[in-house]
């Protein structure tokens, strides 16, 4: 005779459920601020050295994972006076990760 088990209401079911839930919830929100912060960093070198300039570091600005790189990134681009100097610093930031 078969033994019949309701996951629905198994506590440790539950609780599986509602984790992986939260770490997919949390996951999803990490990875939209990451892109956006990803798309206002391109859109910021775009804006300031002309899109001919910055499609050159699109790749590299899209390869970092880190919501803190991106913000000191556009910081930099901010006082930068020219793309080498982005480039400079991408570099340099690389090695330290």
């Amino acid at each position: 005779m078969p033994i019949i088990y309701d996951l629905k209401t198994d506590l440790r079911y539950l609780q599986g459920v509602t984790e992986g839930v939260s770490q997919g919830i949390e996951q999803g929100e990490f990875s939209g601020k990451l892109f956006g912060l990803c798309q206002g960093v391109k859109d910021l070198l775009e804006v300031k050295f002309g899109f001919e300039e910055a499609m050159f570091l699109f790749e590299q600005v899209e390869q970092i994972r880190s919501p803190e790189s991106l913000k000191n990134l556009a910081q930099k681009i901010k006082t930068a006076n020219s793309t080498d100097e982005v480039k400079e610093f991408l570099k340099q930031n690389q090695q330290t990760k």
